[in-house]
């Protein structure tokens, strides 16, 4: 439970949160495509949504941004889509 919390205050520091965002960044960026190759469509987008959820509103800003291919942008979208 002690690690759970300190968990939880890390990611309230400004840094540990940019540290997320750059971690979901190179995810999407780098690995995303690949990941998703021969995966459930709806277990990627399950998984993208906890990736989602794990960003700061800056980080979702930059993600929106990068060029990644057209089934990874799909699953992405389907991802954030309320």
């Amino acid at each position: 439970m002690q690690a759970l919390m300190m968990k939880r205050n890390r990611l309230r520091e400004p840094e540990a949160q940019t540290l997320e965002d750059c971690a979901c960044l190179v995810f999407l960026e780098s690995e995303l495509a690949r990941f998703a190759a021969g995966r459930e469509p709806e277990r990627v987008v399950a998984i993208l949504r906890r990736t989602w959820r794990k960003m700061s509103e800056t980080g979702r800003r930059r993600a929106l941004t990068l060029r990644i291919d057209r089934t990874s942008r799909d699953l992405l979208e389907q991802a954030i889509r309320p």
